[in-house]
């Protein structure tokens, strides 16, 4: 049984780029290795990484906002190789409760 965690970023993207992994980048870097929804558990599986799903919508004005800074971000890039990322744009948005989002305990 998988124990990964699973993180979810809602946000926007309309282009389709495809980032070095194949899936598409849909704008968010294209240096980071996307995984498909459907590859991202095997993936977590194999890597004993922990799945970050981005799910962001075309029609979002906060999406559109947030994606050219998830984009540039030299930081998010260097820290996305420690998860298995997800990049569900509209109506590839996974379903179930195991893709709630992930609420963290509050720190100190």
């Amino acid at each position: 049984m998988l124990s990964s965690a699973f993180i979810v970023v809602v946000a926007l993207g309309t282009l389709s780029l495809v980032s070095a992994a194949g899936a598409p980048s849909n704008g968010w870097n294209d240096n980071i290795q996307w995984v498909s929804v459907s590859d991202a558990t095997a993936t977590a599986e194999q890597t004993g990484k922990p799945i970050m799903t981005v799910i962001h919508k075309s029609w979002c004005g906060a999406c559109k906002a947030l994606k050219p800074k998830f984009a540039e971000s030299n930081e998010i890039q260097e820290l996305s190789s420690q998860f298995v990322m997800v990049n569900a744009m509209d109506d590839e948005e996974p379903k179930g409760a195991q893709y709630r989002p992930v609420r963290l305990p509050p720190c100190c």
